[in-house]
Parts: structure tokens; sequence; C-alpha cells
């Protein structure tokens, strides 16, 4: 059998198993909440043997509640707002360590368990820390040193992942397994032409439009974003809308104000987070889906599907 990239013999079965799941339990959930969270739910499915703590800093949200008998609740209550993972699950850690534990995105406690697995999803706050706020970039500088000191197996979602980890991190190669990421097929369907319109009408969309998907931050360019969608209008001259789907994050002045300078500021709207389930429709209903990450390694902007 193997768990996260490590095989457990016959023997080990029947392990104790920690997993942040403070990330999973967000309410209003991006990528990397959302790889926690299907993560969690898919070991309810294939795992019945090992024991489960799930880790989190409030009680659970229904859906994440545990299905099986074999995994546990752990709410770890902490009074500030920050170093939960380094304080609390550090405590936690000491006095109730388990075999292994797994955190699903970036940050490993002070105090590991027996066995330690992280998944980092990208380095480049190493290669743009302009783009990211200092709190955000001490993080994850330290985080990744932790990690590369502490963890037992780093998982990534990409070779190319793998690689930049190699060029800025002194650890071995066998230390990172690439895992990537899934997709729930059943959910990203084009959708009916009549419940397009419906979403359409509901969400005041009655241009063509082109959608930006993620965290509204600099990191994600979305400032040349709007500087291109500029562009494309003047060369363009049939109205279409630039939808920004996503959280907020820091910098939104900048971003902000691009919008207000553009003169096509009318057509471009900013939507905030959108729950899972409304995504299909306003995906299927879109003329192109837009993704000029900095970090990334393709640069078409405009994406017709």
């Amino acid at each position: 059998m193997v768990i996260y990239g490590l095989r457990i013999t016959d023997y080990e079965l029947r392990m104790l198993i920690g997993i942040d799941a403070s990330r999973a339990n967000n309410l209003q959930k991006s990528g990397v909440e959302w790889y926690a969270y299907h993560l969690i739910k898919n070991l309810y499915q294939i795992d019945s043997k090992n024991q489960y703590f799930l880790y989190s800093d409030s009680k659970l949200t229904s859906d994440l509640k545990p299905l099986l008998p074999n995994f546990r609740e752990r709410v770890l209550r902490w009074p500030f707002n920050r170093f939960w993972t380094l304080g609390r699950m550090s405590l936690e850690m000491i006095f109730k360590r388990p075999d292994l534990l797994f955190v699903p995105a970036h940050t490993l406690p002070l105090i590991g368990a027996k066995k330690n697995v992280v998944t980092w999803h990208d380095v480049g706050y190493e290669r743009y820390p302009e783009t990211y706020s200092r709190w955000e970039l001490t993080s994850l500088k330290q985080g990744a040193k932790r990690a590369v000191r502490k963890a037992d197996l780093i998982i990534t979602i990409s070779q190319f992942t793998k690689e930049e980890m190699l060029k800025f991190y002194k650890i071995e190669p066998e230390k990172i397994k690439v895992i990537y990421l899934g997709c729930n097929h059943d959910r990203w369907q084009p959708q009916s032409a009549e419940t397009i319109k419906q979403f359409q009408r509901e969400n005041n969309l009655g241009l063509p439009y082109f959608v930006y998907l993620g965290r509204l931050t600099l990191r994600k360019n979305i400032i040349d974003l709007i500087r291109i969608y500029n562009c494309f209008r003047e060369k363009n001259k049939t109205p279409h809308q630039l939808i920004l789907v996503g959280q907020a994050a820091p910098w939104q002045n900048e971003i902000n104000e691009e919008i207000q300078v553009s003169p096509y500021k009318n057509e471009i709207k900013k939507m905030g987070w959108l729950p899972l389930a409304q995504l299909p429709f306003l995906l299927s209903g879109a003329q192109g889906l837009v993704f000029p990450s900095f970090f990334s390694d393709w640069c078409s902007v405009f994406s017709y599907f």
C-alpha cells in the first residue's frame, strides 16, 4: 500500500496519520483549498484501515465531517490570527504525535511527526518576490527551508515545479515526487444553453465575455491582463466584458486603479468569489479563459474554447 508516495508495509498498516485540514475547511476555497478538500474526501472512500486525525483551527464544515469511524476531527484552538501551524500544531506534535503528518500546502510545523509529507505547489515567490507581500514572502521562504530540512517527502504538482525546487534549494531529487492534479470530469462539462442564459441573466452578463479565474493578486499579472484587454478592445470594436472571479488579495488598490483608468472600465467586472457549483455555467458561456500568470510556462493570454 502507498500513502502519499510513501510505501507502507503490511506490518505497518493501521498507522496514525495526521492531516492539516485547515485549508480544506475554508468556506471560500481556491486552488490549494480545493486540493486539500478533495484529497480528504477521496481518502474517506479508499482507506478504512488507517486511523486519521484531521487537524483544523475550527470545527469542520458539514460536508467535510468524517464519514468513517477511522477518521477523527481534531480542533486545535489558538488565540492568535497567525502562527497556528507553527505554534498550535507543533504543540499537538509534542503531546499526540502521529506516525505520519501530511500538510497539503507549504507550511510544516516547527515540530513534526515521525514522518512528514508536504505538498509544494510552486516557487513563484523566488522568481517574482515583488508580487508577494512581506508576510507571504517570509512565510514561504522559511517554510521552504523547513520543508527541505524536515520533510521525508515533498510532493509537487508538476515536473516543472520539481526542477525549480532543485534549482533554488539543496535537496535530493529522490526526495521530491511529482503527483499531477486530477479533474472532476462529472462537474466540468459543457452546460445547456438554457442554464447558461439563466446564469448570465442573474449576474448581469449581457455581453460576450472573457473570464479570469483565480486570486486577484499582482502575481497573477492582473495589471497586464487589464492592459492587454484594453488593446484587444481597441482592435475589436465589438463590446466584450472582462470578468475577474476570485478572492481579493493584497494590492487591490493597484488593481482597482488600473480598472478605473481603463477606457473600457464599464466592461470590466469583479465578481469576487463564486461557489464551485456556479463555475461550470460561467465558463461554459465564456468566449475564452484568460490566465496570464507571471509564473507559467505558456504565454497565450486569450485562449478560446
